[in-house]
């Protein structure tokens, strides 16, 4: 098919990879984007990624980027123990020093780390030939305490909220080097103000932000950009779900917004639009987004008409 004057454009266009961009957030930042940046669109629903390319023209790209980590993580557990019983049964053998390796430096080497299995990581990595901005958008987010949280929920929020945005990261800093390009990472408020009965997600939201801090200052000298925006409570379907309404999940007109208590998702695209704008010579290191009452200060009457 012959290439438009549209398409030759967006060629050479920024590149911009979103993950979570079939979420409340995600296909904001991905809308916003799309205006001046040829976007790759990263989800698991594949019908709003089909949605998200007809009408903003971003590229999909379907993947679950926390099982890829996860059986990052499972093979090289297994290679570690495999080379444990090598060098028990006949010494320090290539297979254990190789086995060794991976466990120090905390990667395998593409689809053999992987076992067969599609590593969607390494595969963002090469789909595009250079990458400006990274906005990772995805996580889980489910309410449970300290005493009554499954050892499956930590796994699960560690993996979404911290492992896979670090190892997408990983993969991708060649090229974020080589455009002096941006990484978007989105936090919380609980990653700085947790709640009762929030631990699981806080640990996750805590532990990104450790993340994102060593991230910043071991790539200063490489040009690469490295920020946290962090929303309070937003208007999105991971929110109300969490709050365990799954009617208000499916559309957010099914309760009403309380005035002035919670973000309208669009103010998260621009505060991400805000850092990628920003000048050569600086980066912004964290925006903090929050609701006009946050949840300490909320009384019944405040802004009413």
């Amino acid at each position: 098919m012959a290439e438009t004057a549209a398409d030759s454009i967006r060629v050479d266009l920024p590149v911009a990879i979103v993950t979570g961009a079939t979420g409340g957030m995600g296909r904001l930042i991905v809308a916003d984007l799309a205006r001046d940046h040829r976007v790759i669109a990263v989800g698991r629903d594949q019908s709003i990624l089909r949605q998200l390319a007809h009408e903003h023209g971003a590229e999909p790209f379907a993947a679950d980027l926390a099982a890829v980590f996860d059986a990052r993580v499972a093979a090289e557990m297994r290679d570690v123990a495999d080379g444990a019983a090598g060098r028990e049964s006949s010494g320090t053998s290539d297979r254990a020093k190789g086995a060794a390796s991976v466990e120090a430096n905390g990667s395998g080497s593409g689809t053999d780390s992987m076992r067969g299995e599609r590593d969607a990581i390494a595969e963002l990595a090469t789909v595009v030939d250079r990458v400006d901005v990274v906005v990772h958008a995805a996580a889980i987010a489910r309410r449970n305490s300290v005493a009554d949280a499954p050892a499956a929920e930590w796994q699960r929020h560690f993996s979404l909220n911290v492992g896979a945005p670090a190892a997408l990261t990983a993969a991708l800093l060649p090229k974020l080097r080589a455009s002096h390009g941006i990484a978007v990472f989105i936090n919380s408020g609980a990653g700085s103000n947790p709640q009762p009965g929030n631990a699981v997600y806080a640990m996750s939201k805590h532990a990104l932000f450790g993340v994102v801090d060593s991230l910043r200052k071991e790539e200063a000298n490489a040009g690469v950009r490295v920020t946290t925006v962090s929303p309070g409570p937003t208007d999105t379907p991971m929110l109300h779900l969490m709050n365990h309404d799954a009617e208000a999940a499916q559309t957010s007109a099914a309760v009403p917004k309380p005035a002035y208590e919670i973000i309208d998702p669009a103010e998260i695209a621009r505060a991400v639009r805000f850092v990628v704008d920003a000048g050569p010579s600086t980066q912004i290191a964290n925006v903090d987004v929050r609701p006009r009452i946050e949840l300490g200060d909320r009384i019944s009457d405040a802004f009413d008409a």
